[in-house]
């Protein structure tokens, strides 16, 4: 396991990821329900290895897939 995985599943221990979608709401980050939550978003940024700048937005859309079952336009990542 992943020093990154790790630290993500700490992060949710200390806080849920439904506390995670309620504070994306409070800031903006997440306006509507969407099918990708913002704990989804998070996780997945976990999971990108190295730098994430060097990660295309096509390479998160397939880990979104491959991952966790969420099948999202390029586009909607983007605007993420």
């Amino acid at each position: 396991m992943t020093t990154h995985v790790q630290l993500l599943r700490k992060l949710f221990e200390f806080i849920r990821s439904e506390r995670v979608d309620e504070i994306a709401k409070e800031t903006g980050f997440i306006n509507r329900n969407r099918l990708m939550k913002a704990s989804d978003f998070l996780s997945i940024l976990f999971h990108v290895p190295g730098d994430l700048a060097s990660c295309s937005i096509q390479d998160l859309c397939t880990k979104l897939l491959t991952e966790q079952d969420i099948l999202i336009s390029r586009a909607a990542v983007d605007k993420k």
